[in-house]
């Protein structure tokens, strides 16, 4: 690594794990003093995030009191009335905005005791907001509006160095939005490496600070995260047991995050149970937790009653997370509520209901068309269309799935792969066996070589087309005869 050194590309990494693909805006600080590192930094992020629109506010020649009545009159319409989250609001200068003339005289204005009043507003935005701060003044937030540092998403602290090289922002990182979409099992187990390391630092300052209790339980809450994802659940329950001891020192400030992973995780390992009694404390915490909704346990439940096989409880707490999320306007966690209805309604072979839901959660998708939510809705319907054997419209849902798939940043093999077998299956009983071939072909072509149940699935799918091929070419030949 010859530009950015570990440290600087391990703020980097948690930088696009915080702020990538979110479903609702939230708050984030930079703080550096260092104008070039603000610039090589800003230049990464817009060269990473491809999925929002960057906006530059300057504070500099304001003289506000209030960020929420600056974001107000200064932010377009079209931003103010986005729906979430298509736009990152870049601030600046506010520390410097922040002072005002009277009497000739400069000073202090009230803006920061205001932002600390007004936290809800803030965060209550259809936007991501990005403060970019001085060390002096994060400290001075820190001493006079501390609940809004304590609703703060992250902090994110750059060491200034001397260099102006712009050109280190080109240097490759591994970023976890990459890893996301690629999957790769090592690229996972070097994220969660990359967290470890980040660890044994962090239990070298043993004291009880709260803002060190307080990032070793953010960062222990990552590794959950990330453990629960390769499919190590005993460590990763390990982790966020670890976090929840810690978060009770605390007052239990991160409880409701904390004890729903802890939930996922024991579903995740079939003790429904002991997930079931996770989420109903996690309710208990939920009214003093920024990070979640209520939507986002009642959301749990139902994929917990749905594993459990209870259909008319998985209906009841889907639906109560949807009033939830339609409530607090977040339409795209509604298109996933309304996603899984439909799946369910499918399983009951009611094909209106599972129709009418698709199309809702299309329509709450409409706003930001994230192309993996439109995969997994057109996906659906056509499965349903083959249950109910309406071959073509299978076909022309299929073919929806695979125009969403090119559009994704890095295309997802192992979708296109699993599509194109399931559209070989359909042709075949369209009777059309040359696009069946074809559709095998591609199938393997694109199935990933660990994936060896479905590519061995989709090469005795294909021997069997060609060999109907060659019983044909023959029956034409004799009938010739």
């Amino acid at each position: 690594m010859s530009n950015i050194d570990r440290e600087e590309e391990q703020v980097r990494n948690e930088m696009l794990f915080t702020l990538s693909e979110r479903g609702r805006g939230t708050l984030a600080m930079v703080i550096t003093s260092d104008e070039w590192k603000r610039e090589a930094v800003y230049h990464f992020l817009k060269t990473r995030l491809k999925e929002y629109i960057f906006f530059d506010l300057d504070m500099t020649a304001h003289s506000y009191t209030s960020l929420y009545k600056a974001l107000q009159e200064l932010l377009p319409s079209t931003i103010l009335q986005s729906d979430p989250v298509q736009y990152l609001i870049s601030v600046t200068g506010l520390e410097t905005g922040h002072l005002r003339a009277k009497d000739s005289h400069i000073g202090s204005s009230s803006l920061v005791a205001q932002l600390n009043f007004e936290r809800e507003l803030i965060f209550n935005q259809p936007y991501i907001i990005l403060l970019w701060v001085s060390e002096s003044f994060d400290r001075e937030l820190q001493k006079n509006a501390p609940d809004l540092m304590h609703w703060m998403s992250k902090r994110f602290v750059f060491n200034t160095g001397g260099s102006n090289d712009l050109t280190k922002v080109e240097e490759p990182a591994m970023e976890y939005i990459t890893m996301k979409s690629e999957g790769s099992l090592s690229k996972k187990r070097q994220r969660i490496r990359q967290l470890e390391e980040t660890w044994e630092k962090l239990i070298l300052y043993p004291g009880d600070q709260p803002r060190l209790i307080k990032d070793k339980i953010n960062l222990l809450l990552l590794l959950g995260k990330e453990y629960g994802a390769l499919g190590d659940l005993d460590k990763a329950e390990e982790a966020l047991s670890n976090a929840i001891t810690m978060d009770n020192r605390l007052g239990s400030e991160h409880a409701a995050e904390l004890l729903l992973e802890s939930g996922k995780i024991r579903l995740y390992k079939k003790e429904y149970e002991a997930s079931l009694q996770l989420l109903q404390s996690a309710m208990g915490f939920v009214k003093d937790s920024a990070a979640i909704l209520p939507g986002d346990i009642y959301f749990q439940m139902g994929d917990l009653y749905s594993a459990w096989g209870r259909r008319k409880e998985t209906l009841q707490h889907y639906s109560h997370a949807l009033k939830s999320y339609l409530d607090a306007d977040d339409k795209y966690r509604a298109g996933e509520v309304y996603t899984k209805i439909a799946y369910v309604y499918s399983l009951q072979d009611d094909t209106l209901q599972a129709m009418e839901n698709y199309r809702l959660a299309l329509e709450c998708y409409a706003g930001t068309q994230p192309p993996a939510k439109f995969i997994e809705v057109f996906e659906g319907v056509a499965v349903l269309m083959e249950s109910q054997f309406r071959w073509q419209q299978a076909v022309d849902s299929y073919l929806e799935v695979l125009k969403w798939c090119k559009k994704l940043h890095d295309e997802d093999s192992y979708v296109s792969g699993r599509v194109y077998l399931r559209m070989g299956w359909v042709y075949e009983e369209l009777k059309d066996l040359g696009e069946a071939k074809s559709a095998f072909e591609k199938a393997i072509e694109l199935l990933p070589p660990e994936n060896h149940a479905l590519r061995d699935i989709a090469g005795n799918s294909l021997r069997r087309v060609q060999e109907k091929i060659k019983e044909h070419a023959k029956s034409g030949i004799r009938r010739e005869e």
